[in-house]
């Protein structure tokens, strides 16, 4: 939609055709990959829509809830496009690394309803796939937006901790219940467990929360070290997910009755309602409880 950034990626990208003619694009296209911040999707599909490509195979790899409506990107897209097959791309992939042609290892998930949905998730396997880009089907799409959605709000918490000076310690804790926190509100709204076992769950997780050059992890860095969330993002031309996502997220466990502290105190120090030492004493303040 930036004909500046249209004419970069023509400069710089000799493989790609940018254009701000979506009718045209999308009248020659096979599968539409949506890679664009969570907060855009819903908007973008409804121009989809409006192309008439209703029933076009589409990929979403935003990773994140509908911030407006506190639910699942995929329930957003069926509402807008109920025909369109949809799959989800999700997983440990830094996009530096693999446009350095790092081997790199991520989820396709999709619903399996019927033999055609499950010829078109192998078919779109061997089209995203290449020599250094491994896909891994599956059928839990809920659980894989899950973890994608969930697992930046963690690497905030990590960043934070990070710039706090408190040690590995906490962060294999924090990166360990926030599985937890994860895994109960997947299982909630109907993912599986093993599904967190995966690529999409500990493998993504680990990666962001383990890295500055994850986006979420760096700025809850920012926050610890005592900067203000507001300045951090304004200098920031990339979209922290994690940053919008946290009271999405909380605004969803509430209304499962599902128990995140993690992300309740990440949200609450985004909000301005706590500082980050009144959560982790609020954290460690919680009653003692069996681990599972």
């Amino acid at each position: 939609r930036d004909p500046k950034h249209i004419e970069e990626l023509r400069r710089d990208h000799a493989d790609l055709v940018a254009s701000t003619d979506m009718q045209a694009v999308l009248d020659d296209a096979d599968v539409i990959v949506v890679a664009v911040p969570s907060g855009a999707v819903p908007e973008l599909v409804a121009q989809i829509k409006a192309a008439g490509a209703s029933t076009t195979p589409m990929v979403l790899a935003a990773k994140g809830l509908d911030e407006t409506a506190n639910r699942l990107l995929s329930e957003s897209i069926a509402e807008i496009l109920p025909d369109a097959p949809l799959a989800i791309l999700s997983g440990p992939s830094f996009a530096s690394d693999l446009r350095a042609g790092m081997p790199t290892a991520i989820t396709l998930a999709l619903k399996p309803d019927t033999a055609e949905l499950r010829a078109t998730g192998l078919a779109l396997t061997k089209a995203l796939a290449s020599r250094h880009f491994r896909i891994y089907l599956s059928d839990d799409p809920i659980g894989v937006q899950i973890g994608g959605a969930v697992k930046n709000v963690i690497a905030i918490a990590c960043g934070i901790a990070a710039g706090r000076d408190y040690g590995s310690n906490t962060h294999a804790a924090l990166i360990s219940r926030g599985l937890a926190e994860i895994t109960r509100l997947a299982t909630t709204l109907g993912g599986r467990a093993e599904t967190m076992m995966g690529l999409a769950g500990v493998g993504d997780l680990v990666l962001t929360c383990s890295s500055v050059q994850s986006r979420n992890m760096s700025f809850g860095k920012a926050l610890g070290e005592g900067r203000s969330a507001e300045a951090v993002l304004a200098e920031r031309r990339a979209v922290t997910e994690g940053a919008a996502t946290a009271p999405a997220i909380v605004q969803l466990a509430i209304r499962h009755e599902v128990d995140m502290p993690i992300c309740t105190a990440v949200a609450g120090i985004l909000g301005g309602h706590i500082t980050v030492g009144e959560a982790m004493e609020g954290l460690l303040a919680r009653p003692f409880k069996g681990e599972t």
